[in-house]
């Protein structure tokens, strides 16, 4: 029976290609672009505070 792969999980040639892309696709929409995000109207990302 054929269906769809599960990331990290199922392996083979065209598994890894999708999960490669798949991965590749988060990684570019989560990206920290400070002007894109003003330009969009988004908050200001936030950022971890030292501890005082």
């Amino acid at each position: 029976a054929k269906g769809m792969t599960l990331p990290f999980i199922s392996y083979g040639g065209s598994s890894q290609i999708a999960i490669a892309i798949s991965m590749g696709m988060v990684l570019a929409l989560t990206r920290k672009r400070p002007e894109k995000r003003k330009q969009l109207g988004f908050a200001p990302s936030r950022r971890a505070m030292p501890a005082e």
